[in-house]
């Protein structure tokens, strides 16, 4: 869905707010929640209310266009396609683009688990950090999207086999299905 799960609103805007980044890339921007709680974070919280005065770069990544709407105003850009697709793109030569803080909010279980570590791997390496949280419980057949399906699980010795793992920010059981919220120090 193209929503994330409250739980990890507090813990994640809490990072947001202790990294106080110049630069955040939104990956699964969905409704655009995350983009518009960078914004009000970064710029809003220091008194840069109007767009003009903005100074963050906020941009995201969405694979599902038919997402777009009036919350996608507060994104300087969204790249639409493949999340890989786009972070190859703008790891090329050309773009060579980093961002303080990368996040991906309720996407990693979209991804088989393989891809999701390759994915994981290719947003560090333009990433100081990424904030990544996940909900293992199911999903399928959302609307007329086919990549809402949940296919993978994951947990946070994932994230310790990986040796990226900075800071467990929440990890729960719930009857609902286990979530957490990770942070990840990039190689920057």
């Amino acid at each position: 869905m193209p929503t994330s799960d409250p739980r990890v609103i507090e813990a994640g805007c809490g990072e947001i707010i202790n990294l106080r980044p110049k630069s955040v890339l939104d990956i699964g921007v969905g409704y655009g929640k995350w983009g518009a709680l960078a914004r009000e974070y970064t710029d809003i919280w220091q008194s840069r209310f109007y767009k003009d005065e903005w100074e963050t770069i906020v941009e995201g990544i969405e694979i599902h266009e038919k997402y777009r709407n009036p919350m996608w105003g507060v994104y300087d850009y969204i790249y639409i396609g493949d999340a890989l697709e786009k972070i190859a793109h703008l790891r090329s030569s050309e773009q060579n683009r980093h961002f303080d803080l990368s996040i991906m909010m309720d996407v990693l279980e979209h991804f088989e688990k393989e891809a999701g570590k390759r994915l994981i791997t290719e947003v560090l390496k333009i990433s100081s950090y990424f904030l990544v949280s996940w909900c293992n419980s199911e999903q399928k057949d959302v609307r007329d999207n086919k990549h809402e399906d949940h296919v993978s699980t994951w947990d946070v010795s994932d994230f310790k086999n990986m040796g990226i793992l900075e800071k467990v920010v929440k990890n729960e059981k719930h009857f609902l299905g286990d979530w957490g919220i990770v942070l990840l120090k990039g190689k920057k």
